[in-house]
């Protein structure tokens, strides 16, 4: 392995609103491009993105949030019940 390698993550990016969040991710885990900005909405897109990078022996995953007045909070907060490194 290269140095990069290693060092590789999965990148997942939320665009933050109010009410919804725009999503970038890869193909491979199907995610919708707009959820809810709600906690189950949240929990459930994380914890099925988790679990396929596992099964695909995919590199940690590595949240980026945009910062948007507090509005972010949520994905933050459930990041880090997930342990998914954020930012």
């Amino acid at each position: 392995m290269t140095e990069n390698s290693q060092n590789a993550r999965t990148i997942i990016a939320f665009d933050v609103a109010k009410k919804k969040l725009d999503i970038c991710a890869d193909d491979v885990f199907k995610a919708p491009a707009i959820i809810n900005n709600t906690k189950p909405a949240i929990t459930k897109l994380l914890k099925n993105i988790k679990k396929k990078a596992h099964q695909l022996g995919l590199p940690d995953l590595f949240v980026i949030v945009e910062a948007t007045g507090g509005y972010e909070r949520k994905v933050l907060d459930i990041c880090i019940e997930l342990e998914i490194e954020c930012h």
